[in-house]
């Protein structure tokens, strides 16, 4: 009996973890947000400063883009 479980539960393990790795990605995943809207990111960093970082991205990436 012991033997059979246990690929068994290996088995069932992997695909529940499958099938929430393929789930649902939050409330704007449908594509719910509207074209132009201002996307507000809140990011951790243990590096130093990242705020200069984000300035230059901010300057290098254009604040409009289309899909």
């Amino acid at each position: 009996m012991k033997s059979t479980f246990v690929p068994l539960l290996a088995v069932v393990t992997a695909a529940a973890l499958l099938s929430t790795a393929c789930g649902s990605g939050g409330p704007t995943s449908d594509g719910g947000e509207k074209p132009g809207e201002k996307v507000e990111l809140t990011y951790w960093s243990w590096a130093p400063n990242m705020d200069k970082v984000v300035e230059g991205w901010n300057a290098a990436t254009p604040t409009s883009t289309s899909r």
